[in-house]
């Protein structure tokens, strides 16, 4: 216990100090990929899932929620987005030890594929503006692919502690998980290749209310989430005659949610998140859930100034699906991912 409380509070100043760390915009679109989010659940919920992150997509929002997975889970999603002008993917594998311990590895694909190339032009623009031979025909002579690759490998361990479990009269049960991502970026863009290596590190505590009251069924359960990514920015290197490099920055979250149980087996979820990266976003997410058969969800991502979010949840036996609506600018996404679990 005096070992888990040192490392929660070097924790938590970690996450005090990077969070209120000044973030820079110079490299504001590096991996740009990375940001779009994954699982039909959590953006659904508007991207508020640093403190649950209890399924598949747990390695993109906190490793820590790896280990709460009791059993094997298989996730799968495959989106066209900004009108099929690009495609976007990921697949997890996560696979559960034992003493309360899980490992993951997952794989997000961003792919925009036919760029036409066009020749460079040939004189200056008073040339090209007198003499109509030197004008554009506007067909290319070639065309490019951008791929884009981000390949994670997971672990997280959970545990099970007492707080005051030597006192006489109260001892109030909660649980503790760590969790951390190694993961390789790689990006192809025409003849040019960039690769990176970064690290990410998360942390949430779970507390059941009905252990602080004395009641068996009212309250719910409180979570504090912590997610720590691209740990000192994470490098990406191009092989450019100059070597060039774009810089991840460090993205510090801190979460909160609260599931209370409901009437008649139901239950409904309020989840926050807030990111320290690019001046601070925020994310609300809802969740309505009954029998553990069907889920109703609402959110709102600030990372888009303003993106609503919609969607819902079948489960049956081993098996789930996950809808998730998010509008943009250029048009609204819609996202769905299945998984299987056993």
């Amino acid at each position: 216990m005096k070992y888990l409380t040192g490392v929660l509070c070097v924790l938590c100043v970690l996450c005090v100090l990077c969070v209120s760390a000044v973030q820079s915009y110079a490299d504001e679109y590096a991996a740009d990929f990375l940001n779009i989010g994954v699982g039909g659940r959590a953006l659904g919920m508007g991207g508020a899932y640093a403190s649950i992150a209890d399924d598949g997509s747990a390695f993109y929002w906190n490793p820590a929620g790896l280990p709460y997975l009791v059993k094997r889970e298989v996730t799968l999603q495959h989106t066209w987005i900004f009108s099929g002008l690009a495609s976007h993917d990921f697949v997890s594998i996560v696979h559960p030890l034992p003493n309360m311990a899980g490992v993951g590895f997952s794989w997000i694909r961003f792919a925009v594929d036919e760029i036409p190339l066009y020749p460079e032009l040939p004189g200056t623009p008073d040339e090209r503006k007198q003499d109509p031979n030197l004008r554009p025909d506007g067909i290319p002579q070639d065309y490019f692919n951008d791929q884009e690759n981000a390949f994670f490998f997971t672990f997280g361990k959970r545990f099970e502690e007492k707080i005051g479990k030597d006192w006489r009269y109260l001892t109030i049960p909660f649980t503790l998980s760590f969790g951390g991502n190694l993961k390789f970026i790689q990006q192809s863009l025409y003849d040019r290749t960039g690769t990176a290596t970064g690290f990410d590190f998360g942390s949430i505590f779970r507390l059941n209310l009905n252990d602080l009251t004395g009641t068996t069924e009212y309250w719910g359960d409180v979570s504090l989430g912590v997610s720590l990514q691209d740990i000192g920015g994470t490098r990406i290197t191009w092989d450019t005659p100059s070597q060039h490099v774009d810089r991840i920055p460090f993205n510090g979250k801190i979460a909160f949610s609260y599931n209370q149980p409901l009437f008649s087996s139901s239950r409904i979820l309020f989840a926050y998140d807030r990111d320290s990266r690019y001046g601070g976003r925020e994310h609300w997410g809802l969740e309505y859930g009954l029998n553990h058969l069907l889920a109703l969800r609402a959110g709102l991502d600030e990372i888009n100034s303003g993106v609503f979010t919609l969607g819902t949840g079948i489960q049956v036996s081993k098996f789930k699906v996950d809808y998730a609506f998010m509008s943009h600018d250029l048009g609204g996404t819609h996202r769905v991912s299945g998984g299987v679990r056993f």
